[in-house]
């Protein structure tokens, strides 16, 4: 409130204040309202210090009125203080009330995508897990700081920037990440090694595989431990070291797919694409039997002829690998999450604006279609890596363009959702990824 307004008005100003400070206080003094999840014993002494205060100082603005002599620039620093207690407690309270709503909608997400990836040790996961703690660390901080018993002057200075910087920082930090999360799946296509299935939750494994898995880990470590040095001075050594780890890498994923139950397969892996890499395995281990067939003056020398071929051929067997299995997993995803994005829309269509709820149609509509047209690629292109050629290049292409263009509708279609939130929409249920269908 300005400090010199006319004494009509700034009684107007006041009493709209005193009202609202009044019903808050109503508010927080129900028992019913304690089913808010946001509503802490700690948030309700911040409602209680901020209406005693509130209170102080309006007994003595009437006391300053009441006086024979009226000290006015007094009345107009009690006035002032009146209306930055009303505003930090408005204010305050509005973040508090958000920010616990976007703290169980953005960890609701991130157990949403891990889901999907089921890869619980995931590096990216881990950290929007740690941020997701950092947030609920520092909005208790901010509640706690809120709820101190301190002087009507300290109280003043309880403004939103100061209070929430730390936590702002954490979920800035958060919402970059989540930018990337959207998107894990490509990412983790991209790092993908032949034994990345070892990563999944609950994979299946025997005996055998996992003997072959201790070889992998051993013959990772000793190429880890070479230098810089080695690189320069030993290649042909730390060479042959990655070519028997390829190798390795082979061998088990050509194990693990043929003595796997039909019941135990993930569900990106169909018959297709299990008989291309049965294939492909056998082939990579015939000509790798085949480069060491040479002997020479000092036992088997291997034939260098075949190591831009096998190069190429584990290259293949990567790619097709990589792109069925996280195009399957981002897209069924994806079909959930347009369930999901659906569900709230019907259930909040009288409550969106026509205008919003317009466009959300269409974005679900268009992420319907490239989520089937995604489908379909992957279908062609799951057929074709045997056959190799332009057929298969082109597959791939084709399938990659959709699936780009498939993450940006789906990512427009949630900005949308998460705008309708803003202003207006503050009443709106967040969406949840979760069984439960809204987080009020």
């Amino acid at each position: 409130m300005p400090r010199n307004l006319p004494y009509s008005t700034r009684q107007h100003a006041l009493y709209d204040k005193e009202a609202e400070v009044r019903e808050i206080a109503d508010l927080f003094s129900q028992a019913a309202l304690k089913t808010q999840p946001w509503h802490t014993e700690t948030v309700t002494r911040f409602v209680e210090r901020s209406v005693m205060d509130f209170q102080t100082l309006l007994k003595w603005l009437e006391e300053l009125e009441s006086a024979e002599n009226w000290d006015g620039e007094a009345i107009s620093d009690v006035s002032y203080g009146l209306a930055k207690l009303h505003q930090n407690l408005v204010t305050n309270l509005r973040e508090v009330e958000d920010n616990h709503k976007y703290q169980k909608y953005h960890a609701d997400c991130i157990n949403f995508i891990g889901q999907h990836l089921n890869k619980p040790n995931q590096y990216l996961m881990k950290v929007a897990n740690g941020q997701i703690q950092k947030m609920e660390i520092e909005y208790e901080k901010a509640v706690e700081e809120l709820a101190k018993n301190v002087s009507i002057g300290q109280r003043l200075d309880q403004k939103l920037d100061l209070v929430w910087q730390e936590y702002r920082e954490v979920r800035r930090q958060l919402k970059q990440m989540k930018d990337r999360l959207w998107e894990v799946e490509s990412h983790e296509e991209r790092l993908m090694e032949l034994d990345d299935w070892r990563e999944e939750h609950g994979h299946w494994t025997s005996k055998t595989i996992q003997e072959l898995c201790v070889k992998i880990d051993n013959q990772n470590g000793k190429i880890m431990k070479y230098t810089r040095l080695d690189l320069d001075l030993r290649w042909n050594v730390v060479d042959r070291d990655l070519k028997k780890l390829q190798l390795l890498r082979v061998q088990t994923l050509l194990t693990w797919i043929s003595e796997q139950p039909v019941g135990s397969r993930p569900h990106w892996l169909c018959e297709e694409l299990k008989d291309h890499l049965v294939d492909a395995c056998r082939e990579y281990s015939s000509m790798e039997d085949r480069a060491c067939e040479g002997t020479g003056w000092v036992g088997v020398e291997r034939n260098s002829d075949y190591d831009l071929v096998l190069e190429m051929a584990y290259s293949k067997i990567r790619a097709a690998l990589a792109r069925v299995k996280y195009g399957r997993i981002e897209n069924k995803r994806h079909r959930s999450e347009l369930e999901i994005y659906r569900d709230w829309v019907e259930q909040n269509k009288d409550s969106l604006r026509d205008s919003t709820k317009g466009q959300l149609d269409r974005l679900l509509e268009r992420a319907e279609d490239k989520v089937g047209e995604v489908e379909m690629r992957l279908t062609e292109y799951v057929g074709l890596p045997s056959t190799g050629g332009e057929r298969a290049r082109d597959a791939a292409r084709a399938l990659e363009t959709t699936r780009i263009g498939k993450r940006n509708v789906m990512k427009e279609a949630i900005q949308t959702i998460v705008h309708s939130w803003k202003g207006d929409g503050r009443s709106l249920p967040f969406v949840s990824y979760s069984s439960e269908k809204s987080v009020s």
